[in-house]
């Protein structure tokens, strides 16, 4: 009995959707200096590190990240 997997091409339409960091800083009205700041912190949304000095959001975790600071204040 043999064991086979299928593998299915995957396509950039597959892939989830990022933000850069300029982008997620507008998103949230503050400078990607203090988006930055926060991440060195541990604090803001969860950064996806993308290469050795690029770092990207996934818009969810922007949106979880609100909702977790709405529901702290």
């Amino acid at each position: 009995m043999s064991d086979t997997t299928t593998v299915t091409a995957m396509t950039k339409h597959d892939l989830p959707t990022l933000m850069t960091r300029d982008d997620a800083a507008e998103l949230l009205g503050v400078s990607p200096r203090t988006l930055s700041n926060w991440n060195s912190a541990g604090r803001g949304p969860r950064p996806v590190k993308y290469g050795a000095q690029s770092v990207m959001y996934l818009p969810e975790d922007i949106q979880a990240w609100i909702a977790s600071e709405r529901a702290a204040s």
